[in-house]
């Protein structure tokens, strides 16, 4: 578009809207590996009831993100939303890895819970979608995570809502995976949640900005065709 005098600022607001609507788009759950529906079954440790998933996340909406959480967060009561990256149970005491694209945090169902939220855990799989409340706990120093920015915390879980279902996965998201080009070109949005494949799009993201304004910069416009 041509304007008398164009506004720089609009321009960039809407490419950022243009951004962050793309990067939904690529980090929605698939239709096929995730069972969405307008009508969700309420699996938190509040019974069991017809829930619409719009009023899930209206209370469920995350507070913080996968990334965020540091010691110094410890007794702090927050929401995360995000994908189960690995699950492992150890004398009753489920370990939930949950990913974001901002980063990874340990989410912990103590051998204490509700007998209804230690249920929802049990069941839980790799890719499952999830919202999570709880509370923030300093690790022991005997127990940091060095490998995870959040490694000196995990969150002591109180509430879990399934949002996605995921099928069986046709291979294991994760730095390294032995699956054919083939294989992780059919089932794409699902590579593209790899770490490795994220770290490509933000440098290709900031590539294409730093482009930008350098051009804008020197007043060349940006037009497609046909304009």
């Amino acid at each position: 578009h041509e304007h008398d005098q164009p506004n720089q600022d609009n321009d960039h607001i809407q490419d950022s809207r243009i951004f962050i609507f793309g990067i939904m788009l690529q980090h929605r759950p698939s239709i096929a590996h995730s069972r969405q529906k307008s009508k969700i079954r309420d699996t938190s440790c509040h019974g069991n009831r017809d829930t619409d998933i719009l009023s899930v996340m209206e209370n469920m909406r995350r507070t913080v993100t996968c990334g965020d959480l540091r010691k110094e967060d410890d007794g702090k009561t927050v929401i995360l939303n995000g994908w189960v990256h690995r699950k492992r149970d150890h004398g009753g005491i489920s370990f939930i890895n949950l990913r974001d694209r901002y980063g990874m945090t340990q989410v912990v169902v103590d051998s204490d819970a509700s007998a209804e939220l230690a249920a929802i855990a049990a069941d839980l799989k790799m890719e499952y979608c999830l919202a999570v409340e709880g509370v923030v706990r300093a690790r022991p120093d005997s127990m940091v995570n060095s490998d995870m920015s959040t490694g000196t915390i995990e969150v002591v879980a109180k509430k879990i809502e399934v949002l996605s279902k995921s099928e069986t996965l046709p291979f294991v998201i994760d730095e390294k995976t032995n699956a054919s080009e083939d294989l992780r070109l059919k089932y794409r949005y699902l590579d593209l949640r790899s770490n490795v494949m994220q770290q490509h799009l933000i440098l290709r993201s900031k590539v294409a900005f730093a482009t930008r304004q350098f051009l804008t910069a020197k007043n060349f416009l940006e037009l497609e065709t046909p304009t």
